[in-house]
């Protein structure tokens, strides 16, 4: 330790550029560079002169516990480097979006006609496409029945050898009171997601089966790419 020492506190003194006379011509980035080296060397002479005048333990702690800082400091202002891509029309670079994935809006318009005899029945069912995922967004029914008919809608969902898995209820309201019918409709907005395969239909029930009847729905939402 006391061979050391000598050299911690009286070692050669390293003049930076700027301190041996004034650079001409010298680049920015130089000039910063010369000027931390300055500062570096200032910050290393208070430590030494700390050291001399105060007890060995004592300035050996203050001395490292400032170089510690000034390296800190150095770091933290290395700053980004930039980097500069040169995208040529005759050797683009290829690009993609990431997280973003195509949609397209579903719109299905249909017309479900109830026989004679019939309390009701089901849509024809969409089956969502391989490569889609269908969300659900919108419902709507107009229903007319025979007077004093009860009457509700419903949309099923439903899986490939499974059956209906899903089934979620619309509130139908009576719109219009007509000599002899009645006519229910139903607007809701939904949140239902199906899955690639999955089959969507709606079923209309009416207390009578007296007559017939046709109900008239409307389903929308957007079909989701998943490839």
């Amino acid at each position: 330790m006391n061979a050391i020492l000598p050299q911690l506190l009286d070692g050669p003194k390293v003049l930076s550029r700027f301190e041996t006379g004034t650079i001409y011509g010298a680049s920015r980035n130089e000039r910063q560079y010369e000027s931390k080296r300055s500062q570096r060397y200032e910050k290393d002479q208070e430590c030494a002169g700390y050291i001399r005048g105060n007890n060995l333990s004592h300035g050996l702690i203050a001395f490292a516990s400032s170089c510690r800082v000034m390296g800190e400091a150095d770091n933290s202002s290395a700053g980004a480097t930039s980097v500069r891509v040169t995208n040529e029309s005759y050797d683009p670079v290829p690009v993609r979006d990431v997280g973003i994935r195509k949609t397209e809006p579903f719109d299905l318009l249909d017309t479900l006609n109830i026989d004679p005899g019939s309390d009701g029945g089901s849509s024809p069912s969409f089956t969502v496409p391989e490569d889609k995922r269908l969300v659900l967004e919108g419902a709507s029914v107009r229903f007319p029945v025979n007077s004093n008919v009860t009457v509700s809608a419903s949309i099923l969902k439903a899986k490939s050898g499974a059956g209906t898995v899903g089934l979620w209820q619309l509130p139908m309201i009576r719109q219009r009171v007509l000599p002899t019918a009645d006519e229910y409709v139903a607007s809701e907005t939904v949140r239902i997601y199906f899955e690639p395969g999955d089959r969507i239909f709606l079923s209309v029930r009416r207390s009578d089966t007296v007559g017939s009847t046709s109900a008239v729905f409307s389903l929308h939402g957007e079909l989701i790419s998943v490839k």
